[in-house]
């Protein structure tokens, strides 16, 4: 249980399990289980919630969110118009999303977003 430091502007990646294409700041293995419907994940520092993202879109296996790089802060992420579907990438050929990577902007309107994402 050693604390893992996100500094200002910092990116962590978190994974389940090791993975092939790319090496995660840390594995939770079963601590943590997320579904891909209906669930949400907080952000908690000393037993205050920092930040917390809800979702209730549907993604199907090996899909992932993708929080618009124009949105990147403590009340745009609560928005589901600034989140999007993330692209395939490398990850296993398979898997989507940009671990450790920054996101890519939004497909679907004029500053590059598109929902329905994550909700608070």
């Amino acid at each position: 249980n050693n604390p893992i430091l996100v500094v200002p502007g910092g990116i962590v990646v978190l994974a389940r399990q090791p993975h092939p294409n790319f090496v995660a700041d840390y594995y939770y293995g079963n601590a943590i289980a997320l579904t891909n419907e209906n669930d949400q994940l907080a952000l908690v520092c000393g037993g205050v919630t920092i930040d917390t993202v809800a979702w209730s879109a549907t993604l199907p296996d090996g899909a992932s969110w993708n929080l618009d790089p124009l949105h990147i802060d403590a009340s745009d992420n609560d928005s589901a118009a600034n989140w999007c579907r993330a692209p395939v990438t490398d990850v296993a050929d398979v898997d989507e999303g940009t671990p450790g990577d920054p996101n890519p902007p939004c497909p679907g309107s004029s500053d590059g977003r598109s929902g329905p994402g994550p909700t608070r």
